[in-house]
């Protein structure tokens, strides 16, 4: 993380895994300490980085883990779009993500999630998602700002944007650099 500055200097590392039975590995390096923090799998619904997203959510969902229904089609910001609902197949599903239902607004054109509602094992309480900016890089589409809103019982909790900049795409990575021991390394 570059920016804002209480945060600057502190790295993540995930790996995501394909299979749902396997639990997917992610660490946080803190500058402060000179060393890396793996999250635990119970640590996984609790706030990323002080935001209103968590580290779930920074993980891919695991498809054969939800059930889903098109509820209808709609049109977000003149796209079309899917309106689909995810249900967790069980509770583990439940406990690892924190969510007991998803609606997802997908676009028909780009299979893109721009907008979601995520509702909270804590009762009353949803998290509203928005793409409010995205584009083309390298043949990707890539979200390069989002906002995600937590309310209870209707009322806004709290709020985070994310802006992503500076993305490069297909540069060649070495497995190397995607270790624990390159994460300690710092910046």
């Amino acid at each position: 993380f570059l920016q804002p500055a209480d945060v600057k200097g502190v790295g993540f590392l995930m790996f995501d895994y394909d299979k749902a039975s396997a639990d997917d590995d992610q660490w946080m390096f803190l500058p402060a300490l000179a060393k890396a923090k793996r999250i635990a799998s119970s640590d996984k619904t609790e706030s990323f980085m002080g935001s209103d997203f968590s580290y779930s959510d920074m993980a891919k969902r695991n498809l054969e883990e939800w059930t889903y229904k098109i509820l209808k089609e709609d049109e977000v910001d003149g796209a079309k779009v899917w309106i689909i609902e995810s249900l967790p197949i069980n509770d583990d599903v439940i406990e690892k993500t924190g969510y007991t239902k998803s609606i997802a607004y997908v676009r028909q054109d780009n299979f893109q999630v721009v907008r979601g509602i995520s509702y909270l094992e804590k009762k009353g309480e949803i998290k509203l998602m928005n793409v409010s900016a995205h584009e083309t890089i390298g043949g990707y589409w890539i979200n390069t700002e989002m906002q995600m809103v937590t309310q209870k019982n209707g009322k806004l909790v709290h709020r985070t944007v994310m802006q992503i900049s500076d993305i490069e795409v297909d540069v060649g990575v070495d497995d190397s650099e995607l270790t624990l021991n390159r994460l300690e390394q710092g910046l």
